[in-house]
């Protein structure tokens, strides 16, 4: 059984309302995770993926209000794309946390040069509150010991980048896809002026009938020319 097909203004309403959800949701997801792990989702990254977040989700609205066509595929290819690039970088950053906790804080740059710090990067247990205001930049011995602890918290936010894009990209596919099927088709202006052309002209081209031979003169259309010209004037011909 066929399922019944969806009409274009519902489909702008299911449009728009998974964008304010959605968006409102991963902002507020990228948020939290902000000021609760600023180690593990620093700051900075978490404001740049809410701003890109708001500026596709606006563009959307846009070519929703406006039945755009070109403004619904930016949208929706921006969409996967920040959707990709997201997930990419949490796992990227997952990645960086696993191979950072695997060296030794000794081996850090200016760790060595810090006097407060020789007892503890010598047994890895150097506390980040410890190398807070020293050149040492080394990972707290805190955050590598929870480092299995927060496969949850990059496991929940790559699902909630998931969910909160794929779902307002399939309801724009849709939409841009019944547009195309129900809005006419207006040819330009430069292809109407040539069917209006070829219309105009006859299917069959006219042919010119053939004039009569005037033996007199020689002329009419079995008429030759230089030697021959004067054949049925003179009814002489060349031996």
């Amino acid at each position: 059984m066929d399922a019944p097909n969806y009409s274009v203004k519902t489909l702008q309403s299911q449009v728009f309302w998974e964008l304010i959800i959605c968006m409102g949701l991963f902002v507020l997801t990228e948020a939290i995770s902000a000021i609760f792990c600023p180690y593990w989702r620093p700051v900075g990254y978490s404001i740049g993926w809410i701003v890109l977040a708001v500026i596709i989700g606006t563009l959307g609205l846009i070519g929703v209000h406006k039945k755009s066509s070109g403004a619904l595929i930016c949208f929706n290819v921006l969409l996967i794309m920040l959707a990709c690039l997201n997930i990419s970088h949490t796992l990227t950053m997952r990645s960086e946390h696993v191979h950072t906790c695997k060296l030794t804080q000794l081996s850090f740059r200016d760790c060595s040069t810090v006097p407060a710090l020789k007892k503890c990067l010598a047994t890895d247990s150097c506390l980040k509150d410890q190398m807070k205001g020293t050149t040492c930049k080394a990972p707290g011995k805190e955050h590598c010991d929870n480092l299995n602890h927060m496969n949850w918290v990059f496991a929940f936010n790559m699902l909630i980048s998931f969910l909160t894009f794929s779902e307002p990209a399939f309801w724009g596919i849709l939409l841009l896809l019944r547009m195309e099927m129900t809005f006419p088709i207006t040819p330009d202006e430069d292809d109407k002026e040539e069917d209006d052309k070829e219309e105009a002209q006859p299917l069959v081209a006219d042919q010119e009938k053939p004039t009569k031979l005037d033996t007199t003169t020689g002329s009419g259309s079995g008429s030759g020319n230089g030697a021959y010209a004067n054949y049925g004037a003179n009814k002489q011909a060349w031996v």
